[in-house]
């Protein structure tokens, strides 16, 4: 089984911990939370190591009951197997000297969850979703589409933009971390970014007299498709 969250945390902080995996999971998000997750007579260390390399991104319950043994077990395997670690700050007590990452200091179950979701990106059922019914570029009334092409060195990013009538919406910006374009009269634009891909990438749409759209995009798999709808103001 795979999960999008791994949840690492010390039991004194399990009360506030399992409002945010209830969020999570409202949110559709797969939460590996150890005390649901791991099943009477498993082996748990060995459950947790495959259950630490089975998850996309482990979160760090940070606090001062989260320095024991166990803990850092699992961020220390996180990282050694490339897993991004975010660090969620239940208190004040520092990270450790290794972590030079920005950190979650939201209370909030809700607002933990938003600021989260953008280090995860989609959940695991949407990319499944969208990865095996999508395919090309399609454009449906009220939203744009782009396309996603991995490429060896960078990848394109192709598609069209509307307006929220179904019209092609020509010189709409369209920014990415490493690029940008404006779309053409038939509202279509081509991004080709450099460097490797990552897990996702940010896409920004502009133009004046309508809402700045934001949107984060799965770079997984050879094709992807995701819709956006741009409002007017």
């Amino acid at each position: 089984m795979y999960f999008d969250v791994f949840v690492s945390y010390a039991r004194e902080d399990g009360p506030r911990v399992v409002l945010l995996v209830e969020e999570l999971r409202r949110l559709r998000y797969r939460v590996f939370f150890d005390v649901e997750s791991i099943r009477i007579g498993e082996n748990w260390k060995q459950r947790l190591e495959r259950s630490i390399k089975a998850s996309r991104v482990l979160l760090l319950c940070w606090s001062a009951h989260a320095t024991s043994d166990l803990i850092r077990f699992e961020y220390l395997k996180a990282e050694g197997l490339g897993k991004k670690v975010v660090p969620w700050l239940l208190d004040n007590t520092p990270l450790p000297a290794m972590f030079d990452l920005q950190a979650i200091t939201a209370v909030d179950p809700t607002d933990v969850a938003a600021v989260l979701s953008k280090s995860v990106g989609w959940n695991l059922a949407r990319r499944r979703f969208l990865g095996a019914g999508l395919a090309g570029i399609a454009v449906a009334a009220g939203s744009g589409a782009w396309l996603v092409r991995i490429e060896t060195r960078g990848f394109e990013l192709q598609g069209v933009v509307v307006d929220d009538q179904g019209l092609p919406l020509a010189g709409a910006q369209v920014i990415a971390e490493s690029a940008a374009a404006l779309t053409d009269s038939q509202g279509r634009y081509s991004l080709k970014c450099k460097g490797l891909q990552p897990e996702y990438i940010r896409l920004r749409f502009k133009k004046a007299g309508h809402k700045e759209e934001l949107m984060n995009v799965s770079t997984e798999g050879l094709f992807r498709m995701v819709m956006v709808k741009m409002q007017p103001k």
